[in-house]
């Protein structure tokens, strides 16, 4: 019986890492999911998902295939957004990374 050789389809493939940190600001006060749409990593969004203990779990996720061929590293674009991003860098300024995950 001959093994049939699985191989992954990235189009059909997400990638994506994620920190949790504490002391972002502007989390809703309802606790909202936020998904940010942002150029250059679409097709993928970025992240701030807020949870009960005050901390946010944060993260970016593209498409496989994308990551792939535009030889995107997904830890280094986030920390780029963090950064920099007119829209989330403020709420940034203080919040420290509890847990970096893959």
């Amino acid at each position: 019986m001959q093994r049939e050789i699985y191989k992954m389809d990235q189009k059909n493939y997400s990638a994506a890492v994620r920190a949790y940190y504490g002391g972002v600001k502007g989390i809703h006060p309802q606790n909202f999911i936020e998904l940010h749409f942002l150029e250059g990593i679409l097709p993928g969004y970025f992240w701030i998902f807020p949870l009960p203990n005050g901390e946010a779990n944060v993260g970016i996720g593209m498409l496989s295939s994308e990551v792939s061929n535009q030889k995107i590293n997904l830890k280094e674009r986030m920390s780029e957004i963090i950064a920099s991003h007119p829209n989330v860098k403020e709420r940034f300024k203080n919040a420290v990374k509890e847990i970096m995950g893959y």
